[in-house]
């Protein structure tokens, strides 16, 4: 994840100050996230209410950005206090102090982590090692925020061993493993992220009759740490399932994730609902040659693109709101 681009910040009920809830929406920096920053690292210090709920200042904000600008240098969560008390206005659009790679070479430097990252991943999947995979998760997330992590490593990693499974019971077996600790591991944080969301109501499924694919997980997830409260439903189930949720729980969007979508039986049905309808296809699915989208957008690849755009369309403004 990029650093989040300047956003128009909505009016605020309190004299220049922010909720936790739609600074995450403008900095893309979920509520978890800002708290540990604030507790374990002392990078910001938002003012409280009477009752406890973060405010935070315009100040707040761009410090936030600056935070994720140097993130992105590839400079260690530890390091940057450091960093900004020694030039408080540094940004990545500045030239950097000596001690600062340039942009050129922390782009470089950041991609060598995330490359790291991996080839150690890789390494604990091939040996089925799971507590090696739990360090170098740890490391990570202690490091950057959770949508890097999933976008950059989780993602990219899952992809790449499930391409390899036709080479074998073997990679099989470690693209299984992998996906199977990984959804683990994306539970546990996922858990986390739907105690904040106070965002639009959106349910996600997995495509009828199909089993929840990790994409299922970090979908939710991304989801989840834009604000959205995520229904999510676990398969197999029928489309008759889904469209029970649909009507029971009124959700502002539906999300169907899977590789075999059925248009003979799925259009119509997404033709019959009252709200949009997504599709995000995994292990490089396609549409059926007789698919025509009828009432169905469909999702790109790119897990983090995917949520921005259901979030667009379900967070068409960002509303004032508060998970302390």
């Amino acid at each position: 994840m990029n650093p989040a681009p300047a956003l128009p910040i909505p009016a605020s009920d309190e004299d220049g100050l922010y909720p936790i809830r739609t600074v995450s929406s403008v900095t893309g920096v979920n509520a978890v996230t800002l708290r540990a920053w604030e507790r374990r690292h002392e990078l910001i210090t938002p003012r409280r209410t009477p009752k406890g709920h973060r405010l935070y200042s315009i100040q707040d904000i761009e410090r936030i950005q600056q935070i994720l600008a140097l993130l992105e240098q590839g400079i260690s969560i530890s390091r940057i206090r450091a960093v900004l008390e020694q030039d408080p206005s540094v940004t990545a659009s500045r030239p950097a102090p000596p001690d600062i790679p340039t942009q050129t070479a922390a782009s470089r430097i950041t991609a060598d982590a995330w490359q790291d990252y991996r080839n150690r991943m890789e390494h604990s999947v091939r040996r089925f090692d799971t507590r090696g995979l739990e360090k170098i998760y740890g490391d990570a997330m202690s490091l950057f925020p959770p949508q890097q992590v999933i976008c950059r490593l989780i993602h990219p990693l899952h992809q790449a061993l499930a391409q390899h499974t036709a080479q074998g019971a073997e990679a099989e077996a470690e693209s299984r493993f992998f996906q199977a600790w990984a959804c683990r591991a994306l539970h546990s944080r996922l858990r986390h992220e739907l105690r904040h969301g106070n965002g639009p109501r959106v349910g996600i499924a997995p495509l009828p009759h199909e089993a929840d694919p990790l994409e299922l997980i970090t979908l939710s997830l991304l989801l989840a740490a834009r604000g959205l409260e995520v229904l999510r439903l676990s398969g197999p189930l029928s489309l008759a399932a889904i469209g029970s949720l649909a009507r029971q729980a009124a959700p502002a969007g539906m999300v169907l994730c899977g590789q075999h979508p059925r248009a003979a039986q799925l259009e119509p049905w997404a033709t019959s609902q009252n709200i949009p309808i997504f599709l995000a296809l995994t292990d490089n699915g396609r549409p059926p040659s007789a698919w025509h989208g009828r009432g169905i957008h469909l999702l790109p690849p790119d897990p983090q693109a995917a949520a921005e755009y259901i979030g667009s369309r379900l967070q068409p403004s960002n509303s004032p709101g508060e998970s302390s």
